[in-house]
């Protein structure tokens, strides 16, 4: 079942620091919405609020009319929100097909049947790497083997946090076409990334932070001619 997922005023302080600053944004299912700023801008937190890994001082988190916000993250997850992380989380002693076995048993467990690891690694274009140690793959294919399992979850809304980071030039392009596959099935997908060139490419929305506050959300076309983005964080980008 697809669900529209919605962050409505969220807000989180350490101390007197103010990290995210009244966020609001939704991500509806079958496209790809961006969630982009520079660093420090809030994202990662962000990302933490909506799967249950950081609690909020106000606002709410909501995967179509359910309320998550008191929600444990393995409760949310079971609801059908998946992620990966800008810090690798891989199992790093297990090889690639392994890892993705892991969340595939797990969702068998619940649910009496889960995709096959070697199709899900064929998939995010890993299966060449699948029997080897996680710890010893590039950064790049470790981040495909992370996607690969959070796909094995079958998720409604999948959170990708720098999936693109270390990849190459034509491995961005599988994962952007593999993005815009997942849109058209039906999943929401969050994307977290400083590729700017492949957040424009597949993103229907974007969201910009800036010191944990939205500045501008719109089109890709309207970001880019955005003056407050180019100021915050696209800047010569744009213009080139």
């Amino acid at each position: 079942m697809t669900q529209q997922l919605a962050v409505e005023g969220v807000t989180v302080t350490f101390g007197g620091i103010t990290a995210v600053n009244d966020v609001s944004f939704t991500v509806p299912p079958a496209q790809v919405t961006g969630l982009i700023g520079p660093n420090g801008a809030g994202k990662t937190t962000t990302f933490n609020v909506i799967t249950g890994l950081q609690t909020t001082t106000s606002g709410t988190v909501r995967l179509g009319d359910t309320d998550l916000t008191a929600l444990a993250p393995f409760r949310r997850a079971r609801l059908g929100l998946a992620r990966t992380f800008q810090r690798l989380e891989v199992f790093g002693s297990l090889t690639a097909r392994d890892n993705v076995r892991v969340a595939t048993e797990h969702h068998r467990d619940l649910h009496g049947s889960a995709p096959d690891p070697d199709a899900l690694l064929e998939r995010v274009g890993a299966l060449h790497v699948a029997d080897e140690q996680a710890d010893a793959l590039p950064t790049g294919l470790a981040r495909l083997v992370e996607l690969a399992r959070a796909l094995a979850t079958e998720p409604a809304v999948l959170l990708l946090d720098e999936p693109g980071s270390g990849l190459g030039v034509a491995e961005s392009e599988q994962l952007g076409d593999l993005l815009l596959d997942l849109a058209a099935e039906g999943t929401a997908v969050l994307l977290v990334e400083h590729d700017v060139e492949l957040v424009m490419r597949v993103c229907t929305g974007i969201t910009v932070l800036d010191f944990g506050t939205v500045i501008a959300r719109g089109t890709p076309a309207e970001i880019q001619k955005d003056a407050r983005v180019q100021a915050a964080y696209l800047g010569a980008e744009v213009s080139a």
